[in-house]
């Protein structure tokens, strides 16, 4: 009877054995299905091109390194410290043009009605603007350069 005890007892073991190794066997299975599923989908950075590594980061701006102007009740804020430095050059009323008009959107008539002028003299205000901060900006790369 002792002999019987004991072979029962080693098959049990066995059986658990065997139960244990088919588990451990499924769950590698699923691990490698799912490596492949996700290699399937996944990319890895060295695979990438210079657009899409770009498209992964982001870049934090704070606005104390930028040029705010007061024109009218607007705030605006300028970013490129050459173009600020050129506009301080400007006279009040031909940097508040220049700075309605390409910063905020404004028109030639929405400046005229905010600033109390003719649309003309805001007109001539922005081409002469443009020209003196073009030859400001000259002036300034070749003293750069």
């Amino acid at each position: 009877m002792g002999e019987d005890c004991s072979c029962y007892k080693e098959r049990i073991r066995h059986e658990f054995d065997r139960a244990c190794i088919l588990a451990i066997n499924g769950e590698a299975a699923n691990y490698f299905k799912a490596l492949d599923r996700y290699g399937k989908r996944e990319t890895s950075f060295s695979e990438l091109s210079e657009v899409q590594l770009g498209e992964l980061y982001t870049v934090d701006e704070y606005s104390v390194e930028n040029f705010f102007f007061q024109v009218l009740e607007y705030d605006i804020e300028v970013k490129d410290p050459k173009i600020a430095m050129a506009l301080e050059k400007l006279t009040e009323r031909k940097r508040n043009v220049i700075l309605l008009y390409f910063f905020m959107d404004m028109n030639d008539v929405e400046i005229a009605k905010s600033m109390n002028l003719v649309r003309s003299t805001v007109c001539e205000h922005r081409k002469r603007s443009l020209e003196i901060l073009k030859e400001i900006l000259k002036e300034a790369e070749t003293a750069d350069g």
